[in-house]
């Protein structure tokens, strides 16, 4: 016992120290899109990501040579952030047309959302293993019986989209709801929205709701409405199931009560589940659902009016927050210097990406992921592609010596580029004093105490480790309050400033979707175009001209000049890549 004794201590004296250097997070927001709701009947996902003070951000391409999991599913391009030491994947997109991103659903315990946490480990597994989207349920179903996650814990929204038009959004968590503790390596509890259908099903494919709602199934032909699980997930009403071909809901005589037409096709999240709520969250997640019904209403419901108008919503005065009780920092700011803490695009928002999936039937190579490196109003979004099997230096590099690229850090030149504009909107240039957030003495100090009551108690009671994370736990939310209270950083942003970068941020942005709209318009009409290389060349100058114009903070800085594969051109290159080509060591 005295082994088990030492184990402990360390494990909790290590878990505290880490959790003292980790930022506060934020919720991100999450959608799926099917390609019925979609303007260009092409399935997609979204992910704005929100990580308080990790504003590292690179791009990375895993060769289909190295997926030993899964040849079918190929190579794939993903969002990393390795500010940790490790590559945090945020999501991506494969060579199959699957494609995956997620929000964490944050618990009261440090352990859960910090140590044990799989939820970046299956989204990683999952672009390595599947093609369908039935090939991801599969894949969760199985989670608790691989021996690796025997000590993690799963707690996320999860959205998935794959080439044959399969589009859902998850909440998953290996939680046990009834009395809120976590198991280790347990089966995962599901709640899957269908977003062709809006049906929702569990973990057992059990029916426990439609039209995107958890709980409750509405009855379409007779126009009610009716409780079908309760808030402990225990069936009460078995009515209503679906039909042997999973198209529609029939009642217990087969009539048919939702055929899925009515759904909207869209599903949407924040940090927020079945199981647990973040008030702070729903405007945000209310306000880019109504955007998002707004855009489908008027037929522009695509990954260009999600990046350039969804993911960059700054207006305060647009989330009507009087309505929602209970939230914090409801001070709006000034005309000129105006709060972000509620809106979408926001002082702690270090991203947003889109992957503009494949309509049914069309070849998966052209699968897109659209990436903005920065913060999503002020940065400008570039296409990559999984079929490329590569990256620009300019979105994973960050250094240059004699014409040969390096990653030292986690940022790259166009993560970097966009941050340092970001940074002149807000006036403490996004930085936080860490070290003046660290919880007080007295906080600290009454941990470890805590931590030796258990120590010593772990001879005695096999309740040991149950004890020390509830002590955790308790501390943790002091340290998050503590923290808050500590939160220097700038929190509204400049807005003039801000309609200066957009003049011409928004004009850069429209060539490269033209431009992109333009190259693989005739890809998709020709399939004999569609090559790696030609993938590849595209995208490497779409980022270079991006981060030329950027860098010089001008839409024209660099005119396109990129010259088609298939012989075709557009204008002309500028003297200055002229220059840059002849006096390539600079």
């Amino acid at each position: 016992m005295q082994y088990g004794k030492r184990l402990i201590w360390v494990i909790a004296s290590i878990s505290l120290l880490h959790v003292c250097f980790i930022p506060v997070t934020f919720g991100c927001d999450i959608a799926v899109v099917s390609a019925k709701a979609s303007s260009n009947s092409r399935p997609f996902i979204w992910k704005s990501r929100d990580n308080g003070l990790s504003w590292e951000q690179e791009i990375a391409s895993y060769k289909r040579s190295d997926n030993r999991v899964n040849s079918a599913a190929g190579g794939s391009i993903r969002v990393i952030d390795r500010t940790r030491g490790t590559a945090a994947q945020s999501g991506g997109a494969n060579e199959s047309g699957f494609a995956i991103t997620n929000t964490t659903v944050y618990q009261e315990s440090p352990i859960h959302e910090y140590l044990a946490s799989a939820n970046l480990n299956l989204m990683s597994n999952a672009l390595k293993l599947c093609v369908t989207v039935n090939d991801f349920d599969e894949y969760i179903a199985g989670w608790h019986e691989d021996s690796s996650n025997r000590t993690r814990i799963l707690s996320g929204n999860f959205v998935v989209i794959d080439a044959s038009g399969g589009a859902a959004l998850y909440e998953l968590t290996t939680g046990d709801s009834s009395n809120d503790v976590y198991a280790y390596g347990g089966r995962v509890k599901v709640h899957r929205i269908d977003a062709n259908t809006g049906f929702v099903t569990n973990e057992d494919g059990d029916l426990i709701g439609n039209n995107g709602e958890i709980g409750t199934i509405t009855d379409y032909l007779n126009n009610t409405s009716v409780q079908v699980m309760g808030l402990d997930r225990v069936i009460i009403n078995r009515t209503y199931s679906r039909s042997n071909n999973g198209l529609f809901i029939v009642d217990q005589s087969g009539n048919v009560v939702d055929d899925g037409d009515n759904f909207c096709g869209i599903a949407n999240r924040t940090n927020s589940s079945f199981w647990v709520h973040l008030n702070d969250d729903t405007p945000r997640e209310d306000r880019a659902m109504d955007m998002m019904l707004l855009l489908k209403s008027e037929g522009r419901l695509t990954f260009r009016a999600i990046l350039q108008e969804v993911a960059k919503d700054i207006d305060v005065d647009d989330y009507n927050l009087d309505a929602y009780p209970h939230l914090s920092n409801l001070d709006p700011g000034t005309d000129t210097q105006q709060s972000t803490f509620h809106t979408i695009s926001r002082y702690c928002t270090n991203l947003a990406f889109v992957v503009d999936g494949i309509a049914p039937g069309a070849n998966p190579d052209l699968i897109t992921l659209w990436v903005n490196l920065g913060e999503p109003a002020v940065g400008v979004a570039a296409p990559f592609f999984p079929a490329a099997n590569a990256v620009s230096d300019f979105c994973w590099a960050d250094t240059k010596v004699f014409n040969r690229y390096f990653d030292l850090s986690p940022t790259c030149y166009l993560n970097q580029t966009i941050t340092d504009a970001r940074n002149t909107l807000y006036e403490d240039n996004g930085d936080n004093n860490i070290i003046a957030m660290l919880p007080p003495l007295d906080i600290t100090s009454q941990l470890f105490l805590d931590l030796l009551r258990v120590n010593w108690l772990l001879d005695s009671r096999e309740d040991a480790w149950g004890d020390f994370e509830g002590s955790l736990s308790e501390w943790h939310m002091l340290w998050l309050s503590y923290m808050a209270s500590q939160d220097s950083s700038d929190k509204t942003i400049d807005m003039p400033g801000l309609a200066e970068i957009q003049s011409w941020t928004l004009p850069l942005e429209n060539t490269i979707f033209e431009k992109t709209d333009q190259y693989l318009n005739a890809m998709r009409m020709d399939s004999s175009k569609i090559s790696e290389s030609n993938l590849s060349v595209f995208s490497n100058y779409t980022a270079e001209f991006l981060y030329e114009n950027y860098n010089n903070r001008s839409d024209s800085y660099k005119t396109w000049g990129f010259t088609n594969p298939w012989g075709s051109t557009t204008t002309t290159t500028t003297s200055t890549s002229i220059l840059k080509r002849i006096f390539w060591w600079l």
